[in-house]
């Protein structure tokens, strides 16, 4: 500026290497986005389903799941928050039958987005949960929830004893399956 002494008028040494250095560069890479979970399909009506994936990328702006029902044109959307490198979120509970489609989408601040599937949904259907009536007493009991115990332990790739459709058996199926009995006995 006028009126600045000359030796003001000089940018100190090692300046512009510092600015150059806190510039962003611009990104041109996608989030890529590992590990989401799959459903196949969930004995629980009530939901929500959590569905979760791994994020990397520096400048993530956010990560989505979309979500319908199959057959509806339209999804609705819920944003993934992170919690020790992963992302969840989860899909409402819906009636037994019911079939729903899902994707997540990750965003950056570049506009870089990414998505998986690459192109189309992951699916899964939501069954009854008193197809898992081990008993034939008409409704899921404690029973049940004991013969799922040892049927996960003996045959636990089984898909019947995935209740909760996480891909395998343990005690969350058991969980799972203990809360619908609560959940649905009568008082």
């Amino acid at each position: 500026a006028e009126g600045t002494p000359e030796d003001e008028k000089t940018l100190p040494a090692g300046y512009l290497a510092e600015a150059e250095a806190a510039v962003l560069a611009p990104d041109s890479t996608a989030p890529v986005i590992e590990q989401a979970r799959r459903l196949e399909s969930v004995a629980d009506t009530s939901g929500p389903y959590t569905i979760t994936a791994e994020v990397t990328e520096e400048n993530l702006l956010g990560v989505y799941l979309y979500y319908r029902k199959t057959g509806d044109e339209d999804f609705s959307y819920v944003r993934m928050n992170e919690e020790n490198g992963v992302f969840a979120a989860g899909i409402p509970g819906h009636p037994a039958g019911t079939a729903v489609e899902y994707y997540i989408r990750a965003v950056d601040g570049f506009e870089n987005e990414s998505r998986v599937p690459a192109s189309g949904t992951y699916s899964f259907e939501i069954i009854d949960p008193l197809s898992c009536d081990f008993n034939s007493a008409g409704r899921v009991n404690v029973l049940d929830v004991i013969s799922l115990i040892l049927a996960g332990i003996s045959r636990p790739d089984d898909p019947a004893v995935d209740y909760n459709g996480d891909g395998g058996f343990s005690l969350g199926d058991a969980l799972a399956m203990m809360h619908d009995f609560v959940r649905t006995r009568p008082y």
